[in-house]
C-alpha cells in the first residue's frame, strides 16, 4: 500500500490554509492531516504525536507563542518544517526552517520548491513496490514527461508523433487518475523511472 506523506498546516490566515489544502490536493500521495491555527495550548505535543512528515507555517512575527513552537518541533528530526511567509519574516524565525517560500511565489514556483521538498523528504519513505499500471512506452513517456519536457519536444526525441504521445499522455491520465505534471512527477519518483539527480540535471 503505497506511503502517504502526512501534513499539517499552522498560520492564522484562514485564507492562506484554504490555499496552501487546495494547492496540497494536487499531489498524489500527500494529505493535509490537520490544520491549527497557532494558538492552542500543547500545540507541539499535539503536532508530534500526529507525527506529520511536513509542518507548513504560515508564520506572523508578532505572535509571542511562534518561537517557542518552532524550537520545539526543530528538535525532532523527523519533522521537515516549511515556512509560507512575506518579506518581513524575521531572520531568527526565518533560521528555524528547512525551507521558506514566498507568499508572493505563482503557482508553478511555489510548485517547484515543493518538489524540492517531496525530493528532500519524500524520498526517505517510498513504498519498494507500488501498483505499476503503465506499459514500456508510458513509462517512457512518463519518465520524460517527469524531466519537465513538453508533448512536442517528447515526440521530437523519440521519434514519435505529436498524436501518439497526446494519448499516450491522456491514457497515463486514465490509469494512473492523475491529471498534474507535479503528481506524475511524484508517481516516476515512487517507481523509481527517474532519479531526483536526472531531474535537478534537467532543469
Amino acid at each position: 500500500m503505497t506511503r502517504i506523506i502526512s501534513v499539517v498546516l499552522i498560520g492564522k490566515a484562514f485564507l492562506v490554509k484554504a490555499g496552501l489544502e487546495a494547492f496540497l490536493s494536487e499531489f498524489p500521495y500527500v494529505s493535509v492531516v490537520a490544520a491549527f491555527d497557532g494558538s492552542e495550548a500543547g500545540l507541539d505535543k499535539r503536532i508530534l504525536e500526529i507525527k506529520p512528515d511536513i509542518v507548513m507555517v504560515n508564520p506572523g512575527n508578532d505572535d509571542p507563542l511562534l518561537m517557542p513552537l518552532l524550537q520545539a518541533l526543530s528538535k525532532e528530526p523527523s519533522v521537515y518544517l516549511m515556512a509560507l511567509a512575506g518579506e518581513d519574516i524575521s531572520t531568527e524565525v526565518q533560521g528555524k526552517f528547512a525551507r521558506v517560500a514566498n507568499l508572493m511565489m505563482d503557482k508553478m514556483e511555489l510548485t517547484n520548491l515543493f518538489k524540492q521538498v517531496l525530493l528532500e523528504k519524500g524520498l526517505q519513505f517510498l513504498p519498494e513496490e507500488t501498483d505499476h499500471k503503465l506499459s514500456e512506452r508510458e513509462d517512457d513517456i512518463l519518465k520524460h514527461v517527469a524531466y519537465g519536457l513538453t508533448n512536442q519536444e517528447i515526440a521530437d526525441k523519440l521519434f514519435l508523433s505529436i498524436h501518439t504521445v497526446t494519448t499516450h499522455r491522456k491514457n497515463i491520465t486514465r490509469k494512473l487518475g492523475i491529471k498534474t505534471v507535479s503528481g506524475l512527477t511524484v508517481y516516476a519518483l515512487m517507481n523509481k523511472l527517474v532519479t531526483p539527480a536526472e531531474i535537478e540535471k534537467r532543469n
